[in-house]
Protein backbone atom coordinates (compact mmCIF):
# COMPACT_ATOMS: atom_id res chain seq x y z
CA UNK A 1 0.00 0.00 0.00
CA UNK A 2 1.58 3.40 -1.02
CA UNK A 3 1.64 6.99 0.41
CA UNK A 4 -0.32 7.86 -2.48
CA UNK A 5 -2.48 5.03 -2.23
CA UNK A 6 -3.24 5.85 1.64
CA UNK A 7 -3.78 9.32 0.88
CA UNK A 8 -6.72 8.52 -1.60
CA UNK A 9 -8.31 6.29 1.06
CA UNK A 10 -8.07 8.62 3.91
CA UNK A 11 -9.67 11.04 1.61
CA UNK A 12 -12.53 9.04 0.80
CA UNK A 13 -13.24 8.48 4.35
CA UNK A 14 -13.25 11.99 4.55
CA UNK A 15 -15.82 12.23 1.98
CA UNK A 16 -16.33 14.48 -1.30
CA UNK A 17 -14.89 17.57 0.08
CA UNK A 18 -11.40 18.48 -2.14
CA UNK A 19 -10.88 20.70 0.04
CA UNK A 20 -11.12 18.64 3.51
CA UNK A 21 -9.20 15.99 1.74
CA UNK A 22 -6.29 17.28 0.22
CA UNK A 23 -2.51 16.75 1.41
CA UNK A 24 -1.73 20.07 -0.03
CA UNK A 25 -3.58 22.65 0.82
CA UNK A 26 -3.27 23.56 4.03
CA UNK A 27 -0.58 23.25 7.26
CA UNK A 28 -2.65 22.13 9.55
CA UNK A 29 -4.75 19.58 7.59
CA UNK A 30 -1.79 18.38 6.23
CA UNK A 31 -0.40 17.62 9.31
CA UNK A 32 -3.18 16.03 10.23
CA UNK A 33 -3.46 13.99 7.33
CA UNK A 34 0.45 13.00 7.70
CA UNK A 35 -0.28 11.88 11.74
CA UNK A 36 -3.43 9.60 10.16
CA UNK A 37 -0.92 8.03 7.34
CA UNK A 38 1.50 7.28 9.66
CA UNK A 39 -1.31 5.57 11.70
CA UNK A 40 -2.87 3.23 9.33
CA UNK A 41 1.18 2.70 8.18
CA UNK A 42 1.82 1.61 11.41
CA UNK A 43 -1.40 -0.70 11.06
CA UNK A 44 -0.53 -2.37 8.06
CA UNK A 45 3.28 -2.97 8.91
CA UNK A 46 1.85 -4.78 11.86
CA UNK A 47 -0.80 -6.61 9.79
CA UNK A 48 1.43 -8.01 6.75
CA UNK A 49 4.80 -7.91 8.47
CA UNK A 50 5.86 -5.22 5.96
CA UNK A 51 8.88 -3.34 7.60
CA UNK A 52 9.66 -1.19 4.32
CA UNK A 53 6.37 0.74 5.21
CA UNK A 54 7.85 2.22 7.93
CA UNK A 55 11.25 3.28 6.06
CA UNK A 56 8.95 5.75 4.21
CA UNK A 57 8.20 7.91 7.01
CA UNK A 58 11.15 7.45 8.47
CA UNK A 59 10.95 5.21 11.18
CA UNK A 60 13.49 2.36 11.57
CA UNK A 61 12.82 -1.34 10.67
CA UNK A 62 12.37 -2.27 14.71
CA UNK A 63 9.85 -3.91 16.44
CA UNK A 64 8.34 -2.34 19.77
CA UNK A 65 10.38 -4.72 22.53
CA UNK A 66 6.36 -6.11 23.39
CA UNK A 67 5.91 -6.99 20.02
CA UNK A 68 9.65 -8.62 19.31
CA UNK A 69 9.65 -10.80 22.51
CA UNK A 70 6.38 -12.07 21.02
CA UNK A 71 7.85 -12.57 18.08
CA UNK A 72 10.85 -14.16 19.58
CA UNK A 73 8.23 -16.38 21.67
CA UNK A 74 6.40 -16.96 18.10
CA UNK A 75 9.30 -18.48 16.48
CA UNK A 76 10.38 -20.60 19.56
CA UNK A 77 7.70 -22.24 19.78
CA UNK A 78 7.02 -22.66 15.85
CA UNK A 79 10.64 -24.61 16.01
CA UNK A 80 9.74 -26.93 19.06
CA UNK A 81 5.99 -27.77 16.87
CA UNK A 82 8.03 -28.66 14.01
CA UNK A 83 10.34 -31.01 15.81
CA UNK A 84 7.12 -33.12 17.02
CA UNK A 85 4.80 -32.58 14.24
CA UNK A 86 3.30 -35.25 12.50
CA UNK A 87 3.95 -35.84 8.37
CA UNK A 88 1.97 -34.06 5.89
CA UNK A 89 -0.73 -36.09 3.90
CA UNK A 90 1.72 -38.33 1.08
CA UNK A 91 4.82 -37.81 3.05
CA UNK A 92 6.82 -40.93 4.88
CA UNK A 93 6.83 -40.35 8.48
CA UNK A 94 10.73 -40.25 10.13
CA UNK A 95 12.11 -43.85 12.17
CA UNK A 96 11.86 -42.55 15.56
CA UNK A 97 12.72 -45.56 18.18
CA UNK A 98 13.14 -45.62 21.75
CA UNK A 99 14.83 -47.74 24.09
CA UNK A 100 11.94 -50.24 25.06
CA UNK A 101 11.46 -50.09 21.02
CA UNK A 102 12.99 -53.46 18.62
CA UNK A 103 13.90 -53.91 15.13
CA UNK A 104 13.60 -57.37 13.13
CA UNK A 105 16.13 -57.57 10.60
CA UNK A 106 14.54 -60.15 7.81
CA UNK A 107 16.20 -61.12 4.46
CA UNK A 108 18.08 -63.91 2.47
CA UNK A 109 21.55 -65.00 3.31
CA UNK A 110 22.81 -61.18 2.57
CA UNK A 111 20.74 -59.88 5.00
CA UNK A 112 21.98 -62.83 7.58
CA UNK A 113 25.79 -61.62 7.09
CA UNK A 114 24.76 -57.87 6.99
CA UNK A 115 22.58 -58.23 10.63
CA UNK A 116 24.97 -57.92 13.10
CA UNK A 117 26.85 -55.09 11.90
CA UNK A 118 23.52 -53.19 12.30
CA UNK A 119 22.57 -54.79 15.47
CA UNK A 120 25.74 -53.57 16.86
CA UNK A 121 25.34 -50.35 15.69
CA UNK A 122 21.63 -50.19 17.09
CA UNK A 123 23.15 -51.25 20.49
CA UNK A 124 25.85 -48.66 20.49
CA UNK A 125 24.32 -46.05 19.26
CA UNK A 126 20.41 -45.82 20.28
CA UNK A 127 20.44 -48.87 23.13
CA UNK A 128 17.67 -50.70 20.90
CA UNK A 129 17.70 -54.32 20.79
CA UNK A 130 16.94 -56.38 17.46
CA UNK A 131 16.50 -59.54 16.34
CA UNK A 132 18.21 -61.15 12.71
CA UNK A 133 16.10 -63.52 11.13
CA UNK A 134 17.50 -63.56 7.64
CA UNK A 135 17.01 -67.13 6.17
CA UNK A 136 19.60 -68.16 3.24
CA UNK A 137 18.25 -69.25 -0.32
CA UNK A 138 14.64 -67.20 0.71
CA UNK A 139 12.70 -64.93 -1.39
CA UNK A 140 9.67 -63.54 -2.56
CA UNK A 141 9.01 -65.67 -5.88
CA UNK A 142 8.71 -69.26 -4.02
CA UNK A 143 6.65 -69.09 -1.08
CA UNK A 144 6.50 -73.08 -0.90
CA UNK A 145 10.51 -73.10 0.06
CA UNK A 146 9.49 -70.33 2.63
CA UNK A 147 7.02 -67.69 2.64
CA UNK A 148 7.79 -64.66 4.04
CA UNK A 149 4.85 -62.76 4.48
CA UNK A 150 3.58 -65.58 6.96
CA UNK A 151 6.93 -65.85 8.82
CA UNK A 152 6.88 -62.33 9.25
CA UNK A 153 3.36 -61.97 10.61
CA UNK A 154 4.20 -64.99 12.59
CA UNK A 155 7.47 -63.22 14.31
CA UNK A 156 5.29 -59.94 14.99
CA UNK A 157 3.05 -61.76 17.03
CA UNK A 158 5.94 -63.39 18.69
CA UNK A 159 7.54 -59.89 19.42
CA UNK A 160 4.90 -57.52 19.88
CA UNK A 161 7.85 -54.46 20.53
CA UNK A 162 9.19 -54.29 17.32
CA UNK A 163 8.63 -50.65 15.53
CA UNK A 164 10.72 -51.11 12.84
CA UNK A 165 11.54 -54.33 10.26
CA UNK A 166 14.63 -53.83 7.92
CA UNK A 167 14.41 -56.29 4.53
CA UNK A 168 16.93 -57.26 2.26
CA UNK A 169 15.63 -59.81 -0.68
CA UNK A 170 15.77 -59.81 -4.21
CA UNK A 171 19.17 -62.04 -4.57
CA UNK A 172 16.93 -65.05 -5.25
CA UNK A 173 14.63 -64.35 -6.95
CA UNK A 174 15.29 -63.33 -10.88
CA UNK A 175 13.65 -66.73 -11.96
CA UNK A 176 10.60 -68.23 -12.78
CA UNK A 177 7.68 -68.09 -9.74
CA UNK A 178 4.58 -71.13 -9.62
CA UNK A 179 1.33 -69.93 -10.27
CA UNK A 180 -0.21 -69.59 -7.07
CA UNK A 181 -3.77 -70.97 -8.89
CA UNK A 182 -2.18 -73.41 -10.32
CA UNK A 183 1.59 -74.71 -8.91
CA UNK A 184 2.26 -76.82 -11.72
CA UNK A 185 2.28 -73.98 -14.15
CA UNK A 186 5.33 -71.42 -13.62
CA UNK A 187 5.22 -67.72 -14.55
CA UNK A 188 7.87 -66.76 -16.45
CA UNK A 189 10.25 -64.01 -15.03
CA UNK A 190 9.64 -60.57 -15.66
CA UNK A 191 6.37 -61.22 -17.56
CA UNK A 192 3.19 -58.64 -16.44
CA UNK A 193 1.58 -61.56 -14.67
CA UNK A 194 4.81 -62.17 -12.56
CA UNK A 195 5.57 -58.70 -11.88
CA UNK A 196 1.85 -58.26 -10.86
CA UNK A 197 2.08 -61.52 -8.71
CA UNK A 198 5.96 -59.94 -7.22
CA UNK A 199 4.45 -56.22 -6.74
CA UNK A 200 2.14 -57.90 -4.16
CA UNK A 201 4.34 -60.46 -2.47
CA UNK A 202 6.46 -56.64 -1.67
CA UNK A 203 2.54 -55.10 -0.62
CA UNK A 204 2.31 -58.00 1.61
CA UNK A 205 5.10 -57.56 3.41
CA UNK A 206 4.70 -53.90 3.76
CA UNK A 207 1.37 -54.00 4.97
CA UNK A 208 2.06 -56.99 7.23
CA UNK A 209 4.53 -54.67 9.21
CA UNK A 210 2.08 -51.77 9.13
CA UNK A 211 -0.90 -53.96 10.50
CA UNK A 212 1.01 -54.32 13.87
CA UNK A 213 2.57 -50.57 14.03
CA UNK A 214 6.31 -51.13 12.46
CA UNK A 215 7.50 -49.04 9.96
CA UNK A 216 9.68 -50.53 7.08
CA UNK A 217 12.92 -50.05 5.68
CA UNK A 218 13.51 -52.02 2.68
CA UNK A 219 17.47 -52.33 1.43
CA UNK A 220 17.29 -52.57 -2.09
CA UNK A 221 19.47 -55.52 -4.05
CA UNK A 222 22.42 -54.44 -5.18
CA UNK A 223 24.37 -54.57 -8.51
CA UNK A 224 25.97 -58.01 -9.93
CA UNK A 225 29.31 -58.88 -11.01
CA UNK A 226 27.18 -61.26 -13.94
CA UNK A 227 25.80 -58.82 -16.37
CA UNK A 228 22.41 -60.43 -17.27
CA UNK A 229 21.98 -61.54 -13.34
CA UNK A 230 22.63 -57.85 -12.45
CA UNK A 231 19.92 -56.14 -15.24
CA UNK A 232 17.33 -59.06 -13.34
CA UNK A 233 18.45 -57.76 -10.04
CA UNK A 234 18.21 -54.07 -10.86
CA UNK A 235 14.70 -54.79 -12.58
CA UNK A 236 13.68 -56.37 -9.15
CA UNK A 237 15.27 -53.22 -7.47
CA UNK A 238 12.58 -50.83 -9.42
CA UNK A 239 9.75 -52.75 -8.37
CA UNK A 240 10.87 -52.74 -4.78
CA UNK A 241 11.33 -48.91 -4.68
CA UNK A 242 8.11 -47.95 -6.29
CA UNK A 243 6.19 -49.99 -3.85
CA UNK A 244 8.37 -49.06 -0.84
CA UNK A 245 7.47 -45.45 -1.93
CA UNK A 246 3.79 -45.70 -2.70
CA UNK A 247 3.72 -47.05 0.83
CA UNK A 248 5.48 -43.93 2.51
CA UNK A 249 7.99 -46.45 3.74
CA UNK A 250 11.89 -45.98 3.65
CA UNK A 251 14.42 -47.73 1.01
CA UNK A 252 17.63 -47.47 0.77
CA UNK A 253 19.09 -47.86 -2.46
CA UNK A 254 22.51 -50.04 -3.11
CA UNK A 255 22.92 -50.04 -6.62
CA UNK A 256 24.76 -46.28 -6.66
CA UNK A 257 26.60 -46.82 -3.45
CA UNK A 258 28.75 -49.79 -4.55
CA UNK A 259 29.46 -49.22 -7.88
CA UNK A 260 31.73 -47.10 -9.84
CA UNK A 261 31.03 -42.87 -11.18
CA UNK A 262 29.54 -44.27 -14.30
CA UNK A 263 27.14 -46.95 -12.21
CA UNK A 264 28.77 -50.02 -13.01
CA UNK A 265 29.70 -52.58 -10.75
CA UNK A 266 32.80 -52.35 -8.47
CA UNK A 267 34.20 -54.63 -5.92
CA UNK A 268 36.26 -52.13 -4.44
CA UNK A 269 35.53 -48.70 -2.44
CA UNK A 270 37.21 -46.33 -0.23
CA UNK A 271 36.39 -46.54 3.39
CA UNK A 272 35.59 -43.77 6.27
CA UNK A 273 39.03 -43.53 5.90
CA UNK A 274 39.88 -43.18 2.56
CA UNK A 275 41.44 -46.44 2.07
CA UNK A 276 40.74 -48.50 -1.18
CA UNK A 277 38.93 -51.61 0.71
CA UNK A 278 36.92 -55.00 -1.32
CA UNK A 279 33.75 -54.35 -0.29
CA UNK A 280 32.09 -57.53 -2.27
CA UNK A 281 32.99 -61.36 -2.43
CA UNK A 282 34.64 -63.48 -5.30
CA UNK A 283 31.27 -64.83 -6.24
CA UNK A 284 30.04 -60.67 -7.39
CA UNK A 285 26.90 -61.45 -5.05
CA UNK A 286 27.81 -60.97 -1.51
CA UNK A 287 29.48 -58.18 0.56
CA UNK A 288 32.80 -58.60 2.71
CA UNK A 289 32.50 -57.13 6.01
CA UNK A 290 33.85 -54.02 5.12
CA UNK A 291 31.09 -53.71 2.35
CA UNK A 292 28.52 -54.30 5.17
CA UNK A 293 30.23 -51.41 7.60
CA UNK A 294 29.64 -49.37 4.91
CA UNK A 295 26.29 -50.04 3.91
CA UNK A 296 25.22 -50.46 7.77
CA UNK A 297 26.43 -46.91 8.06
CA UNK A 298 24.03 -45.78 5.32
CA UNK A 299 21.34 -47.80 7.09
CA UNK A 300 21.65 -45.99 10.37
CA UNK A 301 21.43 -42.14 8.89
CA UNK A 302 17.46 -43.21 8.52
CA UNK A 303 17.18 -44.30 12.54
CA UNK A 304 16.35 -41.09 14.48
CA UNK A 305 17.80 -38.64 12.43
Amino acid sequence: LTRRGLSRRLDGHRGSGGAQGGVHRQPQQGAGVQLELAQALARQCHQAGIMGARRDLGEEDVLPADEAVAAEETAEEDDSADDTAAPAPGEKAPIRLGEGDRVLLIGDSMMQSLAPHIQRELLARHHIKSINRGKPSSGLRFPGYYNWPENLASQLEENPDVRLIIVLLGANDPQDTPDPANPKRYMHFGTPEWEAYYRGEIRKILQTAAARGAQTLWIGPPLMKAGRYSKKVTYLDQLIAEEVENAQQHYQNTNRLFAKADGSYTAFLADERGKTVAVRKGDGIHFTGAGEKILTSRILEHINP
